[in-house]
């Protein structure tokens, strides 16, 4: 458990963000007082060292560059290039697009577009699901947990990631894993 690299940071019920209960200038949730987060150094080129999973919330995952993936290895694997996987835009559903050779400059905006839609419903998705695990594996509605002993108290009631992908609306309403 002392192995784990995300070991020092908990989970909150609240809003399913991670933060670090050791470190005044360590990572903050979202719900968070906006003024603790905002004097803050930044410690990591996205501001958050981790989060969980954005589809099965299971997961601690890594967030500390632009180049980190919303994703677990298994959700990822799912989601088969069905929407953007991450923060930067290589990581949008259309980079295969953006990255050939004299590609028209549109993609790039409509791209952009799509992986913030798609930030935003899979934050929420992230909540509601993380709300469901913390039932299914009850756990104390009052209190926070570390990441390993979130990890190991919600494996058995993660539900298979083929099956989160169907259930995702997307970002648009209703609009199925690839929005449309």
């Amino acid at each position: 458990m002392h192995d784990h690299p995300f070991a020092h940071l908990w989970v909150c019920r609240r809003c399913a963000g991670l933060y670090d209960p050791g470190r005044p200038d360590g990572q903050w949730c979202d719900c968070s007082p906006a003024a603790c987060r905002r004097h803050l150094p930044r410690r990591w080129e996205t501001g958050i060292e981790a989060e969980l999973c954005r589809l099965c919330a299971g997961v601690a995952v890594s967030a500390a560059t632009r180049w980190s993936v919303w994703f677990c290895g298994p959700c990822r694997d799912a989601l088969g290039g069905q929407m953007a996987i991450g923060r930067h835009s290589v990581h949008t559903a259309r980079a295969p697009v953006l990255l050939r050779p004299g590609a028209p400059a549109a993609p790039l905006a409509d791209a952009l577009v799509a992986g913030g839609a798609a930030e935003g419903a899979l934050r929420a998705w992230r909540r509601t699901e993380a709300r469901r695990l913390w039932d299914a594996a009850g756990l104390d509605p009052r209190a926070a947990v570390p990441v390993p002993r979130w990890e190991a108290a919600v494996e058995l009631h993660r539900r298979r990631p083929a099956d989160l992908v169907a259930a995702f609306p997307g970002p648009a309403e209703g609009g199925g894993a690839t929005g449309g």
